[in-house]
């Protein structure tokens, strides 16, 4: 498969996510289900942020012996944990601001 085409998993998520939308414009659904990952690479979010586990911990509000753990492979975060690592993964402009404002 060439690097532009889009694999199984990936085209199976967008039909299902337009299966979602469908139905909300329908009024058959309340919102948005959220999609949280099963697994999460936090070192790679850490280490595309350029940050030390000691800064990445205090910045994000987690521990750095949780944070230790899960780039070790010795626990995977909780639901929550990895919603927000998705969404520091995605937009950590946008994370840090709102941590800023609580």
């Amino acid at each position: 498969m060439s690097d532009d085409m889009i694999n199984d998993d990936d085209f199976a998520g967008l039909v299902s996510g337009l299966r979602d939308v469908a139905e909300w414009r329908l009024g058959q659904r309340d919102g948005f289900i959220a999609r949280v990952p099963e697994t999460i690479d936090v070192r790679a979010i850490r280490k595309a942020e350029q940050m030390t586990q000691a800064d990445f911990a205090r910045t994000y509000g987690f521990s750095v012996a949780a944070l230790r753990d899960w780039e070790q492979n010795r626990r995977q975060p909780e639901r929550s944990a990895r919603i927000l690592l998705a969404m520091i993964a995605r937009e950590p402009l946008t994370v840090r601001r709102v941590l800023k404002q609580l």
